[in-house]
């Protein structure tokens, strides 16, 4: 019994004594770890402040859209503003959709049809706003939409320098998408150097219009930060998709978030989706959608997607009432691809 006692208090000492030496190298590992990561941080950082003089230097004109990176750099915690070139900010994406608000051509893929694929072949299609991935409704992966948006911004870039081609991912209740981008593009940020990439999310909402009563309106944000703390302790259920009737949110409370964040531009994805359903003069429905959201947007750019190809097709008269009111209220116009198929630039 007492060799059986003394041979337990051997083998409980040679334990403790086998795994001090685990812990002391877990925790000198650790370290290292912790020291390395700060250290690179640091470097990274003043790596950042230099590059950010040299922007200012060469005459870089897009000043808030630093602050807008640097933000994105300081809350990921893994990226690097000279990485950033690629990824659109507030101020030059304002301009953008000013330089491209003058025509549906902008936006459309084909002349005729969706499928001619005309303005692809002639490079004059330059920008589709409203991107979804896999992450929400959308066939292609974030990096299969990358690589055909690089593929055509590079050869469109030789033809028309002057006129970049923007794609903006805009996954429905989701910014999944936008910290996959990130993680894709600041790897090889040189491959992407023709391209304008506009981190975005479209969410659902539902509003009480006077007359319409109850209506459903997308909200489409633009040029958000994906790491913005808001989106998740405001809107925890803000993540994969599951359903698009799952996830309407109240249109004053979004309108209210995405105010108070300061650096976003917001407006109206796809107005005219649901004016069949409407009850009232589809006019009168319009100017009130149209007018709410300026109303209760305190951004300084107001747009709605008037650009819509299946809208542009099919002639309707409520398309050229939405792009007239539009123009008319000081409101840009932009546009995108309806995609569901293997190309961004195909509806099907």
């Amino acid at each position: 019994m007492k060799n059986l006692k003394t041979q337990k208090k051997k083998t409980n000492i040679k334990s403790r004594f086998t795994i001090w030496p685990i812990i002391f190298v877990l925790v000198l590992y650790w370290g290292f770890s912790y020291i390395s990561n700060l250290s690179n941080e640091n470097l990274n950082r003043r790596n950042d402040v230099n590059y950010e003089k040299q922007l200012i230097n060469k005459g870089y004109k897009y000043v808030d859209d630093l602050e807008y990176k640097r933000e994105i750099v300081k809350t990921s915690h893994k990226y690097s503003l000279s990485k950033l070139n690629s990824i659109v900010g507030p101020q030059e994406l304002a301009e953008l959709i000013e330089n491209y608000d003058d025509s549906y051509i902008n936006y459309t893929s084909g002349e005729h049809n969706p499928n001619d694929n005309f303005h692809v072949e002639q490079k004059t299609l330059r920008a589709n706003l409203n991107v979804h991935s896999q992450i929400s409704n959308g066939y292609l992966s974030v990096s299969e939409i990358l690589k055909q948006a690089v593929e055509y911004a590079d050869i469109a870039a030789s033809s028309h320098p002057d006129y970049p081609f923007i794609i903006a991912f805009t996954d429905i209740n989701s910014v999944e998408q936008c910290k996959k981008v990130l993680d894709i593009v600041t790897k090889h940020p040189e491959k992407y150097k023709n391209l304008k990439i506009v981190l975005g999310i479209e969410i659902p909402t539902e509003l009480q219009l006077q007359k319409a009563g109850k209506t459903k309106v997308s909200i489409l944000a633009l040029a958000i930060n994906p790491f913005d703390k808001k989106y998740k302790e405001e809107f925890p259920k803000f993540g994969m998709f599951n359903s698009y009737e799952d996830k309407i949110s109240d249109y004053d409370t979004i309108s209210q978030l995405l105010n108070s964040t300061k650096h976003c531009l917001y407006g109206i994805a796809r107005p005219l989706d649901d004016i069949e359903h409407v009850k009232i003069s589809k006019y009168v429905y319009i100017d009130e959608i149209l007018s709410y959201y300026t109303k209760h947007n305190k951004k300084n750019m107001n747009f709605v997607e008037a650009y819509y190809d299946p809208y542009i097709y099919s002639g309707s008269a409520y398309t050229v009432y939405l792009d007239r009111e539009a123009n008319y209220n000081e409101i840009y116009r932009i546009g995108s691809i309806k995609t569901y198929g293997e190309s961004i630039f195909n509806p099907y």
